[in-house]
């Protein structure tokens, strides 16, 4: 698990964007010379959502969005992503709850997960991403 902190600072410089989310093929191993890796983000917060998945299109990624962890699961089914960016404080399944569901039902996802989170001030989150 890789953990990753953005400040409320940086929250506010991506935020207020509009983003679509792209349809790439299911694949594994590099992606071909050509075809954008594809990303899942994963955040309750609409401004930073977008904001995340925008600055991500424009370095050349496909980007698909989910507003928690239960929405990302059901993405999760339908088709697999080469990196997962999620937000840790969510509503209806938050960071912790998601990792341990990808850990029995993805397992092969945890080294391509990513946590963003502005909340490293909560003991309990802190702790979290530390192990």
């Amino acid at each position: 698990m890789l953990a990753a902190v953005v400040s409320e600072a940086d929250e506010d410089a991506v935020s207020g964007t509009s983003v679509s989310a792209k349809n790439v093929a299911k694949r594994s191993g590099p992606a071909p010379e050509g075809v954008p890796l594809d990303v899942l983000v994963v955040d309750d917060d609409p401004d930073v959502r977008r904001g995340v998945a925008k600055v991500l299109e424009h370095s050349g990624l496909a980007v698909a969005t989910a507003e928690h962890g239960l929405a990302a699961l059901t993405m999760l089914q339908a088709r697999p992503y080469r990196v997962i960016v999620s937000d840790v404080k969510m509503p209806f399944m938050n960071g912790v709850q998601f990792y341990d569901d990808l850990k029995i039902q993805y397992p092969e996802m945890l080294e391509q997960l990513v946590f963003i989170t502005a909340w490293l001030e909560d003991m309990e989150i802190a702790q979290f991403l530390a192990q």
